[in-house]
């Protein structure tokens, strides 16, 4: 009678360590990106958007990582989530109201993070190693603070081109923004640029991005299923996924046959994958 007890607990043990196999279809040659959201995530021990996160994040073979951008009043791209520094910093301001000088005096204040300062993405791209075998994404976050908003436009469309040049990001860099005026204007500069349109609901990104011609949509795990996914694949536009945090989470999100996923969970879901 034990040995059948211990004989259902050793196939119950190997059942929950079976992997699971993924049946994956979708319009990036039946591969899906891993990409951490903003390194490696909002639960880490390093802050988000900062180089050490995203390093990490490399390390972990990734295939690249998103990162949120901004510009300063004197044009230099910073990594940044929130509209204010006073979200997780000891200083407030708007980024584009204020010099590089300025923002570089900031420091993350949340848990353990008070030791980590806000960085240029030239100080990430110029401290990973072989960056152009790697995927990234430049979430571009629109923030103009009181500064014209076609001047802010143009500058920052500008800015983001002269950066793809210097550093030869035009094949491995993805841009995604919530305003399709500003996809438009890259895209009038430079068509061949990978661009996707941040959506709140799925029947939005999708109309976006076919009547603009951008590449895809970005948008939250939650707000599409895997039918709409097949939908925006058969007509030829690319899907990532991002709100993505827990195992079950990375599993769903993989299920629903997207190009790229967004994790918080980085290296749960290369496991998955790999």
């Amino acid at each position: 009678m034990k040995n059948i007890i211990y004989i259902g607990i050793l196939s119950l043990l190997l059942s929950a360590c079976k992997k699971e196999t993924f049946n994956i279809n979708n319009l990036n040659n039946d591969t899906i990106y891993v990409l951490g959201h903003a390194g490696m995530g909002i639960s880490d021990l390093y802050p988000i958007n900062s180089l050490e996160s995203i390093a990490n994040c490399i390390s972990l073979h990734a295939t690249g990582s998103e990162m949120d951008i901004q510009m300063t009043k004197d044009s230099v791209l910073v990594a940044y989530h929130d509209h204010d520094l006073s979200v997780s910093t000891d200083i407030s301001g708007v980024i584009h109201s204020m010099t590089w000088e300025e923002v570089q005096t900031a420091n993350y204040v949340n848990g353990p993070f008070s030791s980590y300062s806000i960085t240029t993405l030239e100080n990430i791209f110029t401290s990973l190693e072989d960056y152009q075998s790697k995927v990234f994404t430049f979430d571009v976050k629109i923030y103009p603070g009181t500064a014209d908003l076609a001047i802010y436009y143009e500058t920052y469309a500008n800015v983001i081109i002269d950066f793809f040049n210097t550093y030869g990001l035009e094949d491995n860099v993805y841009i995604e923004s919530q305003s399709p005026e500003f996809l438009n204007l890259i895209q009038a500069k430079k068509p061949n640029y990978r661009l996707y349109y941040y959506p709140q609901t799925f029947d939005d990104g999708l109309a976006v991005a076919l009547n603009n011609g951008f590449q895809g949509i970005s948008i939250s795990s939650k707000a599409i299923n895997s039918d709409q996914v097949a939908s925006a694949h058969e007509q030829g536009i690319f899907v990532t996924l991002w709100g993505v945090k827990t195992k079950d989470e990375n599993k769903d999100a993989i299920r629903k046959n997207p190009d790229m996923i967004q994790t918080d969970n980085v290296k749960y879901l290369v496991d998955l994958l790999n």
